[in-house]
């Protein structure tokens, strides 16, 4: 369903099935291209049947009158989208003119896919298994144009902070995880190798 239709179908403004979204309580099942280079958000009409939209739209106005501010901004969320989207479709233009359009196009997608396996960790392993495949005929069909190198990386560690450590974390605002990304411990610490050269890149 459309914001049209679902407004439609409530009886109620684009602006409020906007705020419904805005607020977190609507959430875009689709997003749709236009042949004008927009887009248009599509809503799961199963889950719009599911919710009190009356209800929802009085504690969106609660929520306004006590300034408590949405959790999304659906308008301007929808800008950077459009804008991510031209910017994808010129660049997928602008590649058609080089002979290696083809091998660019795999390149774009990989990288693309390489995110979607990290934001969706329940289909991340099929993913990471398109991902090698992909990989693997890319380089056999383009070899000529590939140079693989191993890059040495840093181990995968596990850091127990000592108590002074603990302390510098708290004085600092900084969770235990945070201070130890940021590689704040002492020499007082104990740091186990988990996996040699888990950084490593090829």
């Amino acid at each position: 369903m459309t914001i049209s239709e679902v407004a439609g179908r409530f009886n109620i403004s684009n602006r409020q099935v906007h705020e419904l979204m805005d607020y977190g309580y609507l959430t875009v099942a689709q997003v749709e291209r236009k042949d004008n280079r927009g887009i248009s958000f599509l809503f799961s009409e199963k889950e719009i049947e599911t919710l009190d939209i009356p209800s929802l739209l009085a504690d969106i106005k609660e929520k306004r009158e006590r300034n408590e501010k949405p959790r999304y901004q659906g308008s301007s969320d929808l800008r950077k989208i459009i804008k991510a989207f031209n910017y994808y479709d010129r660049f997928l233009e602008e590649i058609e003119e080089y002979p290696e359009a083809e091998l660019l196009k795999a390149c774009f997608y990989l990288f693309h896919l390489n995110h979607y396996a990290k934001t969706y960790p329940e289909i991340s392993k099929s993913l990471y298994q398109l991902k090698a495949r992909v990989l693997e005929k890319v380089y056999r069909e383009n070899q000529a144009k590939f140079k693989v190198i191993y890059l040495l990386g840093a181990d995968k560690k596990k850091v127990w902070l000592c108590e002074d450590c603990k302390e510098a974390a708290h004085s600092r605002g900084l969770s235990y995880n945070r201070f130890i990304r940021e590689e704040a411990y002492c020499s007082k610490c104990y740091i186990q190798s988990v996996e040699k050269e888990y950084y490593s890149l090829m």
